[in-house]
């Protein structure tokens, strides 16, 4: 499940991803069985502080253009959501939650993927800029350490989205493409990215 604005993705089908070698050496599997199974939800559980010898994990904020989701205004539905933009776990090991083409808490630039993927984008790197600014070992662009997991509300803007996923991410981040519902019905997709230490 991802979250965005407070509201779950109930459907998920795989589209296509792009792995990188790992930090072992072995090729990650691209094969996706085309069920939601293929994706099991594994509850994270961040080291204690105690045992790492490391500050523990903290919640980023919501830098540049994105209002933190409690702020959002009662449009969105009866209470304000209650998730955080993305977490700074020990390790480092950044987490960043469902990101859209957002400003503030409105959406923008409907119709148009290109420009929502710029848009979203931006706002991955203004969180991913933030949480490396809090800790120093955390790369400060995308690259082998880099995983996302890109939600396609239309299916038939897959090899669209494709194309502007290679044009625009690193050769080496890896990224998983799924159609999936998006908690907005103006968004095209979404992006939720996990990202390490360079």
């Amino acid at each position: 499940m991802h979250t965005c604005c407070g509201c779950g993705t109930t459907s998920m089908r795989s589209i296509t991803a792009r792995t990188t070698q790992s930090a072992t050496g072995n090729s990650a599997s691209a094969a996706r069985r085309d069920s939601a199974a293929a994706l099991p939800i594994t509850p994270l559980r961040a080291p204690s502080a105690a045992a790492t010898g490391n500050p523990p994990c903290r919640s980023t904020g919501s830098p540049g253009a994105r209002l933190a989701a409690y702020r959002y205004p009662r449009q969105y539905g009866p209470a304000a959501p209650s998730f955080s933009r993305a977490m700074l776990l020990p390790g480092p090991l950044l987490l960043i939650s469902g990101t859209a083409s957002i400003i503030g808490h409105a959406s923008h630039h409907p119709e148009n993927l290109a420009a929502q993927l710029d848009e979203t984008l931006a706002n991955l790197a203004s969180v991913r800029q933030r949480a490396a600014m809090l800790s120093p070992g955390l790369r400060n662009r995308f690259g082998p350490e880099t995983l996302l997991k890109v939600y396609l509300r239309r299916p038939e803007l897959a090899v669209e989205l494709r194309t502007q996923l290679a044009e625009r991410l690193p050769r080496k981040a890896s990224w998983l493409l799924l159609q999936a519902d998006i908690c907005r019905e103006e968004l095209l997709l979404e992006i939720d990215c996990a990202h390490g230490a360079g």
